[in-house]
């Protein structure tokens, strides 16, 4: 029988520390970002997919960066109506409208100088440079 090293045990005790402040992260985050589901919908997603509860709350809080937070939290109603904690459950039942953002394209500044268009032929080939 071989005795542990006294030196793993502390460093198996701070890994499992960090591992455990990174789970806890998106469900700070989540709280805050859904007060009034969260509770309720963290604990489905742990008692579902329990290690993996923080991937799932992640992702979904992820959406936010695309969807506006009303329309995710609508999703998350429904979603815990189902019983279903997953991203890929949250994001299918956002609406269709929102899937894709718009592209909002703003207008030049007043005073910028025009651009000039050359054809490809002035560009001296693999050198990158004008020709002279």
């Amino acid at each position: 029988m071989t005795l542990p090293h006294p030196e793993h045990a502390s460093l198996a005790r701070e890994f499992l520390d960090r591992k455990a402040q990174r789970r806890a992260r998106p469900k700070a985050a989540f709280r805050t970002a859904f007060p009034h589901l969260a509770e309720d919908f963290i604990r489905l997603a742990e008692a579902r997919y329990s290690a993996n509860a923080a991937y799932h709350l992640d992702q979904i809080l992820k959406l936010l960066a695309v969807y506006d937070s009303q329309a995710v939290a609508a999703a998350l109603t429904q979603a815990l109506a189902l019983g279903a904690p997953e991203v890929k459950v949250v994001q299918a039942l956002l609406p269709e409208a929102l899937k894709q953002p718009e592209k909002v394209y703003a207008p030049l500044p007043a005073g910028l100088p025009a651009v000039s268009k050359r054809p490809l032929s002035a560009y001296r080939a693999g050198s990158g440079g004008l020709l002279p």
